[in-house]
């Protein structure tokens, strides 16, 4: 129950959390900037603050249902986020490696 109430609160708040300009990384969505640096980003779910900007942090959000997903070994996992922020962030991670592949592709060509 308490992870459905940090899920609609992180919802809720997205609207009017920070995001770098031109950012459409979806892990700005659940979770903020610490003292104003973009790599220390504190969880809503647990409150961990997590070093490494916000891809760190979303391994730290991923890492809490499957820590195969997560390719880092010093990565806290987040013990509270809910199962559909889980999908999403899935999601995003595959999208990322499908991107960078393409990118190292074109690079190779």
């Amino acid at each position: 129950m308490a992870s459905s109430y940090a899920s609609s609160q992180a919802t809720q708040a997205s609207s009017e959390r920070y995001r770098p300009p031109k950012s459409t990384d979806i892990g700005w969505d659940y979770g903020q900037r610490v003292d104003g640096d973009n790599t220390v980003i504190s969880c809503d779910f647990c409150g961990h603050t997590s070093r490494g900007g916000i891809r760190g942090f979303k391994h730290h959000i991923v890492k809490g249902f499957s820590k195969s997903l997560s390719k880092y070994k010093d990565v806290q996992p987040c013990k509270q986020v809910s199962k559909d922020v889980e999908k999403v962030l899935k999601y995003m991670n595959e999208k990322e490696k499908v991107t960078q592949e393409r990118e190292k592709q074109r690079r190779n060509a």
